[in-house]
């Protein structure tokens, strides 16, 4: 598979998972397969993602190099407090 084609495919694949209920996946055994195959996909673009950061990480300075750690602290805790507000939504319903 291109690599091109791995985010919409992962996309596709994760709605796929998403809409199980609406889909002709109705038994455990095809959820699991779906599942699995998600996965699948998404360890493949974690290593993608590694080997890119490889090319790239050698022509970064210091302080670019802290930017994406601080990029991604800052995405992490937005990400956090979401799920925090979902959380909360839910269960005062």
């Amino acid at each position: 598979m291109k690599s091109s084609n791995w985010l919409l495919v992962t996309v596709a694949a994760t709605l796929t998972c998403g809409g199980l209920a609406f889909s002709n996946c109705t038994n455990e055994t095809s959820v699991r397969s779906a599942s699995a195959k998600v996965t699948a996909i998404e360890a493949d673009l974690a290593v993608e993602r590694l080997k890119l950061f490889e090319r790239i990480r050698p022509v970064l300075s210091n302080e670019q190099l802290q930017k994406l750690k601080d990029l991604r602290a800052w995405m992490d805790d937005s990400v956090e407090r979401a799920i925090d507000r979902i959380g909360q939504r839910l269960s005062s319903e």
